[in-house]
């Protein structure tokens, strides 16, 4: 029987046409048949015996307790490579992804993959605002030590060491900080690319920072900040919108100026929301206020750190 080169881990929430999209692709990459690819299907199975049987080559898993870090940890306990990739459903990953982020653990312990984000032809204001600010995996690398876990591999021992991801926290900042924190080294592989949708829609915007803002404070309590640091943080929302216009206006990625100027349309208006979101939840009912434990139920489809949010205001990545 072959040995796999790398085990590929990939959770699930309610979004097959999605994964349909992803396995596709990740078995046209170049070392595809040298890896074994798991399925996690994150709360109550939703996978139906047709769609399992169009992929033979898949193991199909599900994990009871919702949440993709449970999803990840049982397939990286159920895997067999000595080196293990983590994939979100909804990304596209690029004919070399596999094979880059091999090579690329031949020389260090933790592998952060480039996420470029698509867009429709005429992209809609929060398409244009994601094209430009979502996933900026070389600054989150290179600045803050961690890789989203929609593109991250490393080897098995590593893991081990590590420890499992997290549930209650964002668990791809935690795990990679752990490791940094046990002197693992995490680069950039440009090469291990994947492409991920931008949110075409103001609601989904929203239902986005919506979540990490509840996220967002839950992890404030939870570190014994008070009101006032979260009440001024709010108030600077709106600052750190007209300075990062400037960021749209020189960006390559919009091109076109109409597809800009939706971009910094969107851009103030987020922002805006984001502040009066960020100072409601402090007039909450305590009761009604978000705990940490809530921060479990993270999206499957948004891997990015709600830590990453709370730490700045310009973190519009997220």
């Amino acid at each position: 029987m072959m040995s796999h080169k790398a085990s590929i881990i990939i959770p699930h929430y309610r979004d097959p046409v999605a994964l349909r999209t992803c396995l596709i692709a990740l078995m046209r990459c170049a070392d595809a048949r040298s890896t074994e690819v798991l399925v996690v299907d994150s709360g109550r199975e939703t996978l139906t015996p047709k769609f399992k049987r169009g992929f033979p080559s898949v193991h199909f898993l599900s994990e009871p307790r919702p949440g993709a870090a449970h999803a990840r940890n049982l397939g990286a306990n159920k895997s067999k490579a000595k080196l293990l990739l983590f994939l979100d459903c909804d990304c596209m990953p690029h004919e070399h992804f596999i094979s880059a982020h091999i090579a690329a653990l031949e020389t260090t312990d933790l592998i952060g993959g480039d996420v470029r984000v698509s867009t429709t032809p005429d992209p809609s204001g929060p398409e244009a605002f994601e094209k430009v600010f979502a996933f900026n995996q070389r600054d989150y690398i290179a600045k803050r030590r961690f890789s989203v876990t929609a593109n991250l591999s490393t080897h098995r021992h590593v893991f081990e060491q590590v420890g499992p991801f997290h549930e209650g926290v964002s668990e791809d900042k935690d795990w990679c900080h752990r490791a940094h924190a046990q002197g693992f080294s995490l680069q950039f592989a440009p090469n291990a690319r994947v492409t991920h949708p931008a949110r075409q829609t103001w609601n989904d915007l929203c239902a986005k920072w919506d979540r990490l803002t509840r996220e967002s404070y839950a992890l404030h309590l939870a570190a014994g900040k008070g009101t006032t640091a979260w009440v001024l943080r709010s108030l600077a929302m709106p600052l750190s919108a007209v300075v990062h216009t400037v960021i749209i206006l020189r960006s390559k990625a919009l091109l076109d100026p109409t597809a800009k100027w939706r971009a910094i349309r969107t851009l103030f208006r987020i922002r805006l929301w984001r502040m009066a979101e960020m100072l409601r939840v402090v007039v909450r009912p305590r009761a009604d206020r978000p705990l940490a434990s809530e921060t479990t139920h993270r999206s499957l489809k948004d891997p990015v750190s709600a830590q990453s949010a709370l730490s700045s205001p310009a973190a519009a990545s997220e």
